[in-house]
């Protein structure tokens, strides 16, 4: 397997280690107990575009 194949493997673990910092952050990981407003936080956005670009990864 070459380097730029894993390219995406490598970038998808650090976004889902980012995403799972900021969720427990907002408390919206493991148990469900957000912050009040979390949906409304520069971190819950972030989470979004971390979303969008995993789908970008897996799907292609």
């Amino acid at each position: 397997m070459s380097e730029q194949e894993n390219e995406p493997q490598g970038e998808q673990q650090k976004l889902e280690q980012e995403k799972k910092k900021l969720a427990e952050k907002l408390g919206i990981w493991g148990r469900f107990e957000p912050i009040e407003g979390y949906e409304e936080t520069k971190e819950f956005n972030r989470i979004r575009d971390i979303d969008r670009r995993l789908t970008e990864i897996v799907v292609g």
